[in-house]
């Protein structure tokens, strides 16, 4: 993967989110992992409650990773 190359805005991520949250506008993240476009999980992360998770974390968490 080229350093240069342009984050995509739809590719899927990873969101962890210590709070249900509906936001007007927006829509709703559940306690857990909730998984969306960059381009939205870029707005969820102005807020507290939340962070990125890693694909490592998830698997972890869904035990994809044994």
């Amino acid at each position: 993967m080229s350093e240069n190359k342009e984050l995509d805005p739809k590719e899927k991520v990873a969101v962890h989110s210590t709070r249900n949250v509906f936001w007007d506008g927006v829509g709703r993240v559940k306690t857990g992992y909730n998984i969306m476009t960059r381009e939205k999980a870029e707005v969820w992360l102005t807020r507290n409650h939340t962070r990125l998770a890693t694909p490592e974390e998830v698997s972890r968490e869904f035990n994809l990773i044994r």
